[in-house]
């Protein structure tokens, strides 16, 4: 587990997922992300973390527009409709199914108190592990809260 990131004394690494994309220590969650030439890092205290979130982003609107040019394409078939129009209304419907199915994707949703909100990409295949690493984190956020008081106290 290479971390990417530089711990404090009193702290130290919990978890991190594969390639270090999310990195859980006692204190802090560090995501760091990689898309089109683009590299993003953010970091929340586990004091500033509101929510977890561990959801599937998908677009059914995609699916009703398909269905609608599928019944038009139909509609316009039994009207004796030109045959390249009907075959546009096909390709299309056929179009949006496909976007449907490749842009959906499961998301996990790190948010803090003023709503600020890490989105982690998950591969579908791992949704129990990031349910495992949910548990964790809020274990963790727990620990770290109650660690936090118990110094407060002492002083």
């Amino acid at each position: 587990m290479a971390s990417k990131i530089a711990l404090f004394a009193d702290e130290r690494l919990v978890a991190s997922s594969d390639g270090d994309v999310l990195i859980l220590t006692t204190q802090r969650l560090r995501c760091t992300q990689d898309t089109w030439g683009h590299r993003q890092v953010t970091s929340m205290t586990l004091d500033a973390l509101a929510s977890c979130r561990l959801y599937r982003r998908q677009f059914p609107w995609l699916i009703v527009f398909g269905v609608l040019l599928l019944i038009g394409g139909v509609i316009l078939m039994l009207l004796g409709g030109r045959s390249d129009e009907i075959l546009l209304l096909f390709v299309a419907a056929g179009i949006l199914f496909v976007l449907f199915f490749w842009l959906r994707s499961t998301v996990l949703s790190l948010t803090s108190i003023g709503g600020e909100a890490m989105l982690v990409p998950v591969d579908s295949g791992q949704f129990d592990q990031f349910v495992e690493l949910i548990d964790l984190i809020e274990q963790t956020k727990l620990e770290h809260c109650r660690s936090v008081a118990l110094q407060r106290d002492r002083t």
